[in-house]
């Protein structure tokens, strides 16, 4: 994915400049006279009034610095004339090439041979990445004109194992019925999103082998023809296996145990997310799982707190959940949808990052085993107690509450109307422009608000309760954009009826789900 080794002498530098200049080994020597600096291109035209040369005169100018370079031979320099264009132009279509507004920049480095590109203000120093910018360069050029929501997280092929009898004998192998499909929460609230009828970035990281793509291929078509953009944001990864997960539910659907395998998922880097940076920052709201490190949930929410992007953090689960708060910009996160026991643990990492005094009723709050909890008045009680700790750096925490449905605690405005009135979309931007921490010393009023399920859910129609979080998430997040003027009550209604919806199906998001029928 570069030029061979023996170029590297006659295009870097002359002997007569290797005499006059000291280099540090390994780093790229200053540029020819009179050529352009390390190759660069900017603009559509390559015209003398931007100061820049065609890629066929750059290699006549190099060949003419590097006469002195004796060991070129004819054959060589021939061949290398005929690689260079290759290497510096985009191809060219049947009629009119094309060029993107802002060329790669490439460097070659004498010691290690090694092709690096850049996209925006970042290089690329992996192959790899590479050749996925160079073949997804139409979906990336247009990406750069969009303003579309983003999702950050995990993409996963779910293998789910439900046993046929009533109860699971541990060391024995149980009768069950496996299903296979795609999962990963990050991947979840994209694809809900997508039936929704909206179209977010899904930056992710998946293996490279072509069994591996299967998961970004069935994203691209539940996205349709004309957004496969939507996928560019998945890093493929060489000697990584896509991440998997395999769950054991109980005859009730719900977890019983599970394994998995995210090593992959540590290659959504900080030097990845920087791709996107500006995705990031005209998002209308940015959705992270808990799944990524620490070092990529700092990039996201230090960036998006500089821009003032809405951030929803979807916890993922009680190990996970307090994987935000060792960060310095944990507190960045606008929205929170953690379940009752993942809503506990965010309470007690935050105690500890801000060395919160903590009163003897907190105290026995947080040393309770939650799920033994069962009440719905006293559970509501618990969470409005830790609440009280988190609404001053996260001032919207969605919390879900299994059978009993949403429990929406959040920070009240100061011209606010009620659930029923007022805009989600606006309320969410107006918590995103606060600074961090929200209001000081936690002076504001608190409103909350129990959004049931419709109807009861009978046990026996449920097959799994995987994705339900996600496909809660994924809808109200849809249902906001779709319609600004969307009410709270609107949107977490249509997120449990997207829920609801789940429940019934083996796959973590329904096939059936769309915004019309919510």
């Amino acid at each position: 994915s570069g030029l061979p080794c023996r170029y590297m002498p006659c295009v870097l530098y002359s002997q007569q400049q290797q005499q006059q200049q000291q280099f540090t080994f390994g780093s790229p020597p200053p540029p020819l006279p009179g050529l352009p600096q390390a190759g660069r291109y900017d603009g559509e035209d390559f015209s003398a009034s931007l100061g820049n040369t065609p890629p066929p005169e750059y290699a006549h100018e190099m060949a003419a610095s590097s006469a002195s370079a004796s060991s070129i031979d004819s054959e060589i320099t021939a061949e290398f004339e005929a690689l260079v264009p290759r290497q510096f132009r985009a191809e060219s279509g049947p009629t009119t090439p094309h060029r993107p507004t802002q060329q790669p920049t490439r460097h070659y480095h004498t010691t290690a041979c090694q092709f690096s590109t850049t996209q925006g203000d970042q290089t690329i120093t992996d192959s790899l990445d590479a050749e996925h910018f160079r073949s997804r360069e139409v979906d990336f050029t247009r990406l750069k004109s969009l303003r579309c929501p983003v999702v950050v997280g995990a993409a996963v092929v779910d293998v789910v194992a439900k046993p046929t009898d009533s109860n699971i004998k541990l060391h024995l192998t149980n009768n069950c019925r496996v299903t296979t499909s795609y999962g990963g929460v990050g991947r979840n609230v994209a694809e809900a999103m997508m039936r929704c009828g909206q179209h977010p970035l899904v930056i992710s990281a998946i293996g490279a082998e072509e069994s591996q793509s299967a998961v970004r291929r069935h994203l691209e078509s539940v996205a349709g023809a004309d957004n496969t953009w939507c996928s560019v944001g998945m890093r493929p990864c060489a000697q990584q296996s896509t991440a998997t997960y395999m769950a054991i539910l109980d005859d009730s659907g719900s977890l019983f145990t599970g394994v998995g395998n995210f090593d992959v998922v540590q290659q959504i880097s900080p030097d990845w997310l920087r791709h996107f940076r500006s995705s990031l920052e005209r998002a209308p709201i940015v959705v992270i799982d808990s799944n990524l490190t620490e070092e990529a949930l700092h990039y996201i929410l230090e960036t998006c707190g500089k821009s003032s992007t809405p951030v929803w953090f979807e916890p993922t689960c009680t190990a996970k959940a307090g994987k935000i708060y060792p960060t310095p910009s944990w507190q960045h996160v606008t929205v929170a949808s953690p379940n009752f026991a993942e809503l506990q643990t965010m309470t007690r990492h935050v105690v500890r990052a801000t060395a919160r005094h903590v009163n003897s009723e907190l105290r026995a709050a947080l040393d309770v085993d939650v799920s033994g909890v069962k009440c719905v008045a006293e559970r509501q009680s618990l969470c409005l107690q830790f609440a009280e700790v988190l609404l001053p750096y996260h001032p919207c925490l969605v919390v879900t509450l299994d059978r009993d449905g949403v429990f929406l605690i959040r920070q009240q405005l100061e011209t606010d109307l009620t659930d029923d009135r007022q805009s989600f979309s606006e309320c969410i931007r107006q918590y995103a422009r606060r600074p961090a921490a929200g209001v000081a010393a936690g002076k504001f009023t608190v409103s909350s608000q129990l959004y049931n399920l419709a109807s009861e859910v009978p046990v026996e129609s449920i097959v799994s309760v995987s994705g339900a979080g996600d496909s809660l998430v994924g809808a109200a997040v849809a249902r906001m954009l779709s319609d600004t003027s969307s009410s709270v009550s609107q949107c977490l209604r249509t997120g449990l009826n997207a829920a609801r919806t789940s429940l019934s199906v083996a796959e973590a998001i329904s096939p059936e789900l769309a915004l019309a029928a919510l």
